[in-house]
């Protein structure tokens, strides 16, 4: 919609962010969940190499090799996928800003003059500013906030895996050494 058709209700507002979300919103997602199985596949990965590494089985050390490997991946699936989120919050942020800004003018320009001595400039900049500036944050910092609620779930899922997997093996006791 154009400035012209802005009702003042909010509908205006919700479709521009509704088509600013929509595109990445898939993507973004996907980037959240890489990182949310990551982030919590590595506490069990560390957990099962601290099992080995006190039981001192020679016979494991493969996988163990493997595990300390699966770390690694683990951990750089993690960085790069949160860094794509926050750079896709970031530009999607921006482009809020962007459009935001020239709306802010576009008013601006089409105000009379009874309405432009009625605003204070300090309230023209604190919109352009800091205002504006809240925008483009809360759009970097969306889709942690959905995200936590699947990372909640990721981790009770995992740990309740973890421990069916700890209840079904078998004890072993160290070999000692004298």
């Amino acid at each position: 919609g154009s400035l012209g058709q802005a009702t003042g209700d909010g509908r205006t507002v919700r479709r521009v962010v509704v088509r600013l979300l929509q595109p990445r919103f898939g993507l973004i997602g996907l980037w959240n969940v890489l990182d949310a199985c990551s982030n919590f596949a590595q506490p069990i990965i560390v957990a099962t190499l601290v099992r080995d590494l006190r039981l001192r089985s020679a016979d494991r050390l493969g996988w163990d090799f493997a595990l300390v490997g699966l770390l690694t991946l683990t951990s750089l699936g993690g960085a790069v996928s949160i860094q794509q989120v926050l750079w896709g919050g970031a530009r999607m942020g921006m482009r809020a800003k962007l459009a935001l800004s020239s709306a802010v003018y576009a008013k601006t320009l089409s105000l009379g003059n009874a309405a432009l001595l009625a605003t204070s400039a300090g309230s023209a900049a604190s919109l352009v500013g800091i205002d504006v500036f809240r925008l483009e944050q809360s759009f970097t910092f969306f889709h942690m906030l959905w995200c936590a609620w699947l990372g909640l779930g990721l981790v009770t899922f995992f740990h309740m895996l973890w421990c069916a997997a700890l209840a079904r093996t078998p004890r072993r006791t160290p070999r000692r050494t004298h």
